[in-house]
């Protein structure tokens, strides 16, 4: 559960610092780049692509796990190689 709930924080971080950026940028008041410095924006981004491929090497780990009644609803291992950035 951790790895998930983890997942989702650096989600939301991220998802936020952008969606500060764009709300910063219509409005045209101070320029973005002297509020938000770009290195806060990056690390965001880092500890999200972290997050997110922990997910994804859990999932080449196990496969076969039923997500349904369903014969065909049975979850395929991740089996190629991926790049989340």
């Amino acid at each position: 559960m951790k790895p998930l709930s983890n997942l989702m924080k650096s989600n939301f971080d991220y998802f936020c610092i952008n969606e500060m950026m764009r709300k910063e940028k219509e409005r045209g008041e101070v320029p973005i780049e002297d509020r938000i410095p770009e290195w806060r924006k990056l690390a965001l981004e880092r500890v999200f692509i972290d997050d997110y491929t922990e997910i994804c090497r859990i999932l080449t780990l196990y496969d076969g796990v039923k997500l349904g009644k369903e014969p065909d609803s049975e979850c395929k291992r991740l089996k190629f190689p991926y790049d989340i950035k």
